[in-house]
Order: C-alpha cells, then structure tokens, then sequence
C-alpha cells in the first residue's frame, strides 16, 4: 500500500493544505501561484498538529513587498479546523518559524521603492548612500546593483554602484567606488541570512517568526 498517496488523497488532509492556502492568499495582496504541502503524521495533522507545511508561492505582493519567488517551511503550526464554516474553515491558532528563500527582480524592487508604504526605504536609502532627496530606480545587475538619485530642484541624477551583503541579520549596501555603506532597518521578527544579487535577481534566505 502506498502510504505517502493515501495520505495525500485522504479529503481532510486536503481540506487542510486548501485551507492553509487561503489563508496564504487572505494576507497577501495578489498571488499568481501557489502549492502547499502539509507534513507531519496523519493523526496528529488530524488532531490540529501540523508537524510543517513546505509552501512555494511566485508573483506575490504581501503588503506591498513584490516577490518574484517564494520557498519557505514553517515550524510546527497548531490549527482548529470547523468544517461547518464556509470562510474560515481552518484557524491557524499559534505564531510559527518560517525560513526560507525569497527573490526579487527588477520589476519587484521598483515596485516596492515606488509604492506609498515603502518610499520611506527608498529616500532612507537616497539619503544615506548618494546624499539625494529621492531614489528615482535600483538596477540589479549580476553581482552589483546600481543605484540612481536625485535632489529636489535638480535637474541631474545620481548613480552609483554597491554591493550587498548580510550584516547583522540585515542587508549591507557597501559601495565599490567610495567608503560608503548602510544598515537598512529591519524588523526585529525578521532575520537576513544570506543574500546574492545573480542573474538580475536579488536572492535572499530568511527566517521569520509568523503571527496569525
């Protein structure tokens, strides 16, 4: 007998990796595509104890943070599940890990400078790295992102060239042409453990602690 299929086909279980899913997408903004995989052992997913769920996610915009790729796994999550709700029928009822890989494009971190909860992170970076007002755009390149500024009432952009890097759980912009470097501000629940800028894509793995 084929236990891992069963198990996968078994409607609960279903019902479950469905309802995880909709909670996805109820906390994020859009979402193009998504699969969740719930793990543990049948009983005890049964009895609301999830040992981890592994969830691969593209194209998604959680509270404005545009990701191009999403790979996590989550800790241990405590569900109630009530199959007479039609909305809510799985309740995710404890804070729980997360760690994982996210991705960003150009078109993503664009997106996120430009977008009203998050141009603070743009001018902090303006500021901070070419002593300019505005951030005007982030070019990714394959192993280096150029960053281009301006300052109100001049007509003249800046542009340089910096690294990135891991520094204290959070992201280090390092410039190659000066002595230049800045911390971004990073929530205390969210940790950077590593980060790559290849291939037009800024590649980062992170552990974060989820609150339902």
């Amino acid at each position: 007998m084929d236990l891992n299929r069963n198990f996968k086909e078994d409607p609960l279980i279903k019902l479950i990796q469905i309802g995880i899913e909709l909670w996805i997408r109820s906390k994020c903004k859009s979402l193009k595509e998504i699969t969740v995989e719930i793990l543990g052992l049948t009983a005890a997913i049964l009895s609301g104890k999830i040992s981890g769920a592994k969830v691969e996610a593209y194209k998604v915009d959680f509270k404005d943070l545009a990701l191009n790729q999403v790979k996590l796994i989550s800790g241990p999550i405590n569900i109630k599940v009530n199959l007479f709700s039609k909305d809510n029928r799985i309740m995710i009822e404890n804070a729980f890990s997360i760690s994982g890989l996210i991705s960003l494009n150009n078109e993503n971190i664009n997106k996120i400078i430009t977008s009203e909860n998050w141009t603070w992170i743009g001018n902090l970076l303006a500021k901070n790295l070419l002593e300019a007002d505005h951030l005007a755009k982030i070019v990714i390149h394959d192993n280096f992102l150029e960053i281009h500024a301006f300052n109100i009432g001049i007509n003249s952009v800046k542009v340089e060239k910096f690294n990135l890097e891991v520094s204290s759980g959070t992201l280090k912009f390092s410039s190659i042409e000066s002595t230049k470097d800045f911390l971004m501000p990073m929530d205390d629940s969210i940790k950077i453990e590593t980060v790559m800028v290849k291939l037009n894509q800024i590649i980062a793995t992170i552990k974060s602690t989820v609150k339902p």
